[in-house]
């Protein structure tokens, strides 16, 4: 419209699309300038911020770090190299401190959410969980490979990920040490979800560079982490990574609740193959509520939220609506290059987080 208005005028243009191109570029400089103006601000409000004062009545950190039982991992579990987490990708515009190992969350997790990880102490109650977060993977956000000639090439984590062999003989139906399930329902369950299947293609790997998108949201459904997917199924690695990066960012006492849609399984492997063994005994694994009629009837009994204690009403869903919100970008990100995926990405999910902030008092 604005190219037949000023033709009408003699003002021709000779190539095509000028101004779409024009405006883009100015709207993405324009985003960058606002990121980084905010990053200023925020970093010297943290600078400015004094520490917070801790109850005498509570003890340190690293005292009740001591209380924390052992996990030792089962006789026959196989040696799994944990994934290296360079890959995972946070949002724009917020500070990321690395680990916390002291008394509160990172600074990065702070921002993130207020609610969740604003707080100096850790629940007193037993079985109690601090943090309540979940997990879901999405293969409609796909991103085709590019014909090349791209400026920046994508980074790659290390393809040290966890493997196990598949078992060459049959089972008997027993209680596998460390949960409450026998192999049977274990089982059942793993054949009724086609996320528990990790052969099943779900996206082509010669046509797409990134076959889908998984996520780390808090209680509140604001975005943790999210992560680029590179494989043709649903690993268990990827949660593995969020689960990781998130421990990582926690102190060393904090308990959490994770929920996810084939949470039994990822538990089964945790325990099996040894994975996150230094922090198993401050998860508690929950199966996702509106996925749980999905699973054996003897599974929901351990895993649905709602026969668990400290879920509340959480149900976990808060992955599938972060889906629907940003299913408006899955036409422009199948085509984007690897960095400008990535800046759309973050820039539509602080448009969530300004969106979120205004409803968390209520």
């Amino acid at each position: 419209m604005l190219e037949y208005f000023l033709g009408e005028r003699g003002y021709k243009l000779t190539t095509r699309d000028s101004l779409h191109r024009r405006f883009g570029n100015a709207l993405l400089w324009y985003s960058n300038l606002v990121n980084a103006t905010d990053r200023h601000i925020q970093s010297i409000l943290e600078r400015a911020r004094p520490p917070p004062l801790r109850d005498a009545s509570t003890p340190p950190a690293a005292e009740r770090a001591e209380r924390l039982p052992t996990f030792q991992a089962s006789n026959d579990a196989e040696e799994g190299i944990e994934p290296d987490p360079e890959n995972v990708q946070q949002p724009e515009g917020t500070p990321f401190s690395g680990a916390s190992h002291g008394e509160r969350p990172s600074e990065y997790l702070r921002a993130r959410c207020p609610l969740c990880f604003g707080g100096t102490t850790c629940s007193s109650e037993d079985g109690i969980p601090d943090i309540i977060v979940c997990i879901d993977a999405c293969f409609t956000q796909k991103r085709r490979k590019g014909q090349g000639g791209g400026r920046d090439d994508p980074r790659h984590a290390s393809d040290n990920r966890p493997h196990r062999t598949q078992p060459t003989v049959e089972e008997e139906d027993e209680y596998e040490p460390g949960l409450k399930l026998p192999r049977s329902v274990l089982n059942g369950c793993h054949e009724s979800f086609l996320a528990a299947d990790e052969k099943r293609q779900k996206a082509s790997t010669q046509l797409f560079a990134d076959t889908g998108l998984m996520t780390l949201l808090c209680r509140h459904d604001r975005v943790l982490w999210l992560v680029n997917m590179t494989s043709a199924g649903e690993k268990q690695y990827y949660a593995l990574t969020l689960i990781r990066r998130l421990f990582d960012n926690l102190p060393a006492s904090m308990t959490v609740s994770i929920l996810y849609d084939i949470g039994c399984q990822l538990h089964r492997s945790c325990i099996k193959f040894g994975f996150l063994h230094d922090v198993i005994d401050c998860i508690t694994f929950a199966i996702l509520i509106f996925h749980a009629y999905g699973h054996q009837w003897p599974c929901q009994l351990i895993y649905h939220p709602r026969k668990g204690i400290g879920f509340g009403l959480t149900d976990g869903e808060g992955c599938e609506r972060f889906w629907s919100a940003i299913r408006k970008l899955i036409p422009s990100l199948r085509v984007s290059r690897y960095h400008q995926h990535l800046f759309i990405l973050d820039t539509q999910v602080k448009h969530l987080d300004e969106e979120s902030m205004s409803g968390l008092g209520h």
